[in-house]
């Protein structure tokens, strides 16, 4: 189990301890290489990714294939395409990894359990 995501729900989502106990076997973490893609523009989103450790951007293409970065995501921060993630629509976007990165794979039904186990999570 990584700890900046376990400290995470504990400290920002109010997690207990029983809860976080029931969530645990549902935490998914992939390793990502630098460079490597995490989602690319046409694919639907399926997740929301939690840096626990590395880099990561969200960006897009324009009709010259110039990058346009809308986001990077270092360590403890999310990074997604909500669009995407929230209403299953092909992605405009790539997610890739600027350095060897741990992500934290958050998916429609691990939120589901968390909010249910915490009520209070959908406000955050």
């Amino acid at each position: 189990m990584e700890q900046n995501f376990k400290t995470y729900l504990f400290d920002k989502m109010g997690v207990s301890t029983v809860a976080f106990k029931q969530l645990e076997p549902h935490i998914k973490t992939k390793k990502v290489l630098k460079g490597e893609q995490l989602l690319k523009a046409g694919d639907v989103c399926k997740h929301t990714f939690y840096v626990e450790k590395g880099v990561l951007r969200l960006y897009g293409l324009d009709e010259n294939g110039k990058e346009n970065i809308l986001q990077f995501g270092t360590e403890n921060w999310f990074v997604t395409d909500r669009d995407s993630v929230y209403f299953k629509e092909p992605s405009n976007y790539y997610i890739d990894a600027l350095e060897h990165t741990t992500v934290i794979l958050l998916d429609e039904d691990f939120v589901e359990l968390v909010a249910d186990l915490n009520p209070s999570f959908r406000k955050k």
